[in-house]
């Protein structure tokens, strides 16, 4: 039996480890992720399992919808107080429309960030001050098309829009459908008009300046207004799939994969999902830019990786979410999402992070040799929630590219005066 000096200090071992114990469970801390899903979703759950089991962070995640829904819910959740810790957004002008400065955490002086490439920095800045951190890599965005069809039907790849139509004469006399639309899918059907901008910017580069300054509208730029002129004219000239209103971008992946279909507007991404259902269909994948009317110019346009930010609902645990953002920059971060996928669409905007080499660029061969430019709105805070109806209104022959032009100047116009843009 313990005599009453031992049992003293038995008992006070016993609550010193119990104290112990009790501050090491506190020691986990809880941060809501509210996550897009992409083709690195899985992958970023592998990394969220890395970060609880090394940093003692738990991500208790939520999928946020894609599109105009995924859009609306953040907005929503702004509105009513609701915000997660971290945000998975895209990231350039919706970005920006969701108010950094109000509702995000400024992350400018962050020793992570110094890995940053600049044209991701540009895309997540306001007035100076930075706001994420890359969720993914760049996409490249332009016109997938078939390898099989042109090689049966001796077709090159086009360097003007004429040449492209011309082929897609030849391509409909075939029995092939020479362009596939899914307008169902808000999306992708503005993916051509936004993969147009490389030929905007490849005339005036100070086109997006002019544009956020009310120097440039839609309407009174030709070469912006080109790019709906070009959707209108798949229309007009019957190349497009006949039931293009009710498909959806699904319904695209099928039919260019069963090699029924001989161009679709695309962004690299799309690559990895159709090799997923159609694997077969790795040979003949291809892409191309946008083609221009003038052969001299010919480059693509990307888009900007999308980005994670750390909203002011985490204001109380700011250590534990910037532990959490600079794991996501590290390269064992990318190793981990390389390990639930087959390829990347595109580079990662993080100095000294590579792509595993297991893991290979989609579509790599078709696209490194042309010169890039961002798509406008990573260059621009202006972009209206209703450009995609727009683009399916004009793609289905409803309105007019003009018509559209107007109209959508006009919401661009209120949405400058509610950011208090200068000039406007």
């Amino acid at each position: 039996m313990l005599n009453p000096l031992k049992r003293r200090v038995l008992i006070f071992v016993i609550i010193l480890l119990l104290v112990g114990a009790i501050g090491t469970q506190a020691k986990e801390v809880t941060l809501e992720v509210l996550l897009r899903y992409t083709e690195f979703a899985e992958g970023q759950r592998e990394v969220f399992a890395t970060i609880k089991e090394k940093l003692g962070i738990k991500s208790e995640v939520s999928i946020n919808p894609a599109g105009v829904e995924g859009h609306i819910l953040v907005l929503t959740k702004i509105a009513t107080n609701e915000m997660p810790d971290i945000l998975n957004f895209t990231s350039g002008a919706l970005l920006m429309g969701l108010g950094p400065e109000r509702n995000f955490v400024d992350i400018t002086d962050q020793p992570f960030m110094a890995n940053l490439l600049p044209e991701f920095k540009n895309a997540v800045t306001v007035n100076g001050k930075v706001y994420g951190i890359p969720a993914g890599c760049v996409r490249y965005g332009g016109i997938a098309y078939n390898k099989n069809i042109y090689k049966e039907l001796g077709l090159e790849i086009p360097k003007t829009w004429a040449e492209l139509m011309d082929n897609c004469e030849k391509i409909k006399a075939a029995g092939y459908i020479p362009f596939y639309g899914g307008y169902a899918t808000a999306w992708s059907n503005q993916i051509l008009m936004l993969a147009d901008y490389y030929n905007v910017n490849a005339v005036d580069p100070e086109f997006a300046n002019k544009f956020t300054t009310n120097q440039a509208h839609y309407a009174d730029s030709p070469a912006l207004l080109r790019g709906w002129e070009k959707l209108a004219e798949i229309h007009s000239r019957g190349f497009l799939n006949k039931d293009a209103a009710t498909a959806t971008a699904d319904d695209i992946f099928r039919m260019y994969g069963e090699g029924k279909v001989a161009h679709f507007a695309a962004l690299s991404f799309v690559f990895s999902i159709i090799r997923a259902a159609h694997p077969e269909a790795v040979d003949f994948f291809g892409m191309f830019p946008v083609p221009s009317d003038d052969p001299n110019i010919n480059g693509i346009t990307i888009w900007v990786s999308d980005a994670w930010v750390v909203t002011n609902a985490a204001k109380d645990k700011l250590e534990s979410a910037m532990k959490w953002m600079e794991f996501m920059t590290t390269q064992e971060a990318i190793d981990l999402i390389a390990s639930k996928v087959s390829d990347f669409p595109g580079s990662i905007p993080i100095k000294g992070v590579t792509i595993p080499p297991n893991v290979k660029l989609a579509i790599e061969d078709e696209l490194q040799d042309y010169d890039t430019c961002p798509a406008l709105e990573f260059l621009s805070v202006l972009k209206g929630v209703n450009f995609p109806n727009y683009c399916q209104e004009v793609g289905l022959g409803m309105k007019t590219p003009l018509e559209a032009a107007k109209d959508y100047d006009k919401e661009l116009a209120l949405l400058a005066k509610q950011k208090g843009l200068k000039g406007w």
